[in-house]
C-alpha cells in the first residue's frame, strides 16, 4: 500500500489504465526533449507503476537535477526509493519535499510516515 495515495502513479491522468501506453507516450516526448523535467517525472511515474523501479529512480534523478525546487518530484522520488527498499534515501526525498513545500495538503501524512520509517 502506498503512505500517500493521492501521489501514486494511478492519479495521473496520463497512466489511467493503460501503463505501457503512457510509457511509449512519455518516452518519446522524452526523446523530443530530454531536458523537460516534468516528462521526466511523469515518464518515471509510468515507470513505477509497470513495476520498473530503476528506471523510476532514474526518471526522477534526472528531473530533479534539472528542477530541484520542484517539490512533487521528490515526492515521487521518496515513493519510488521507498519502493526499491532503500528507506533511509526515501526519507531525505520526504524530508526534502517537506523543506520545500511545507504547507502541502500531504504533509502531514509525510510527516507521520517519515517517523514511521525513520524509527523501524
Amino acid at each position: 500500500m502506498r503512505p500517500f495515495p493521492s501521489c501514486s502513479p494511478g492519479s495521473t491522468p496520463t497512466l489511467a489504465g493503460d501503463v505501457e501506453g503512457a510509457i511509449e507516450r512519455l518516452q518519446a516526448a522524452v526523446d523530443g526533449n530530454p531536458d523537460d523535467p516534468r516528462a521526466l517525472n511523469d515518464l518515471g511515474q509510468a515507470l513505477q507503476a509497470s513495476g520498473d523501479l530503476t528506471g523510476a529512480v532514474a526518471g526522477f534523478e534526472r528531473a530533479i537535477a534539472l528542477a530541484p525546487w520542484q517539490a512533487d518530484f521528490q515526492l515521487s522520488y521518496g515513493l519510488a526509493l521507498e519502493a526499491s527498499r532503500r528507506p533511509r534515501d526515501a526519507a531525505a526525498a520526504y524530508r526534502r519535499y517537506l523543506e520545500l513545500e511545507p504547507d502541502a495538503p500531504e504533509a502531514d501524512k509525510v510527516n507521520a510516515h517519515l517517523a514511521d520509517i525513520s524509527h523501524p
